[in-house]
């Protein structure tokens, strides 16, 4: 670690897709909390002592495959104030802990495979939770930059759920049931860009994403004129649904809405929602705009205890 930074982040890197997943998490908090990231690749030559050119290549592979995965990644999330790499020879988990003896904590991969399959971030991570003498954060492969990226900063504290408990008598850490209040719904359903739309069409039940806007006590999107979604929802009672789940520590939160889905005609209106900036993310020309005035808002959020 550099001696300008009193903590910082080390992360374990090795090539696979749970170590990306691992580095796209160190990288955004070192931008979140302005800390340094160390980024170590350990590698181990177990061939013959004069085999220079197998070393040689084994050492150039690990440095490969460190460039590979820091490049991917920091062409998706910005960079911390100070990230520092390196490439060293030796067994991964031991030189893991060496590097982060001083770090704030060490995070590390974990790969989700079928339970046929080894896992081969298995070793290196049970012998850090094993010998750790600081925490270790482990990261599921899954939670990559689609499922972390947009809301680095707000994942930390379901993604710190996944900290694993190195003590030989550690128990899984229960979870608690609560039912949101109305403010509540609202204030996360104006956190989210994109919601589900609920409703019966001519085809039968359907369920489809949209991107919107909540506020004032309404719900907004736009979609294309006299479509079959505005056809159908136009008038009638709809389902509006937003969520945000961490698979990592099986917590989450979801609002569900109901209510009449009426066209956004009056002029004043249409002039509040298109300079409330609004923009579909689906292609083609979406200038018809969709009001949800709710009867109903009720939410339910799932925490650990």
């Amino acid at each position: 670690m550099s001696g300008a930074q009193a903590a910082g982040i080390v992360v374990g890197v090795d090539g696979t897709t749970a170590s990306s997943a691992a580095l796209v998490f160190a990288l955004c908090e070192g931008a979140r909390r302005s800390s340094e990231v160390e980024v170590v690749t350990a590698w181990a030559f177990d061939g013959p002592d004069d085999d220079f050119r197998g070393w040689e290549s084994l050492r150039e592979s690990a440095a490969r495959a460190q460039d590979v995965a820091v490049t991917a990644a920091l062409a998706t999330v910005a960079a911390p104030a100070l990230l520092s790499r390196s490439v060293v020879e030796g067994a991964a988990g031991p030189e893991l802990l060496h590097a982060a003896h001083e770090a704030d904590y060490l995070v590390v991969g974990k790969t989700l495979g079928s339970t046929t399959q080894p896992d081969p971030t298995g070793s290196v991570r049970e012998y850090c939770l094993s010998h750790a003498s600081m925490p270790v954060l482990v990261v599921p492969e899954r939670v990559g930059a689609s499922h972390l990226l947009p809301r680095a900063g707000s994942r930390l504290s379901g993604l710190m759920m996944c900290l694993e408990d190195n003590s030989p008598d550690a128990q899984p850490r229960p979870r608690r049931f609560e039912e949101l209040t109305v403010d509540e719904c609202w204030s996360l359903l104006a956190s989210r860009p994109v919601g589900r739309i609920g409703y019966t069409g001519t085809h039968g039940p359907q369920v489809l994403p949209v991107n919107y806007s909540a506020r004032d006590g309404t719900i907004v999107f736009r979609t294309a004129a006299y479509n079959s979604l505005a056809r159908d929802v136009r008038g009638n009672r709809v389902a509006f649904e937003v969520d945000e789940l961490d698979d990592a520590s099986a917590t989450g939160w979801s609002v569900l809405a109901v209510g009449c889905a009426t066209f956004v005609e009056d002029p004043d209106d249409l002039v509040t929602v298109w300079d409330g900036g609004l923009e579909p993310w689906a292609p083609g020309t979406r200038t018809l705009c969709v009001s949800i005035t709710p009867e109903t808002v009720t939410g339910r959020r799932i925490t650990v205890s």
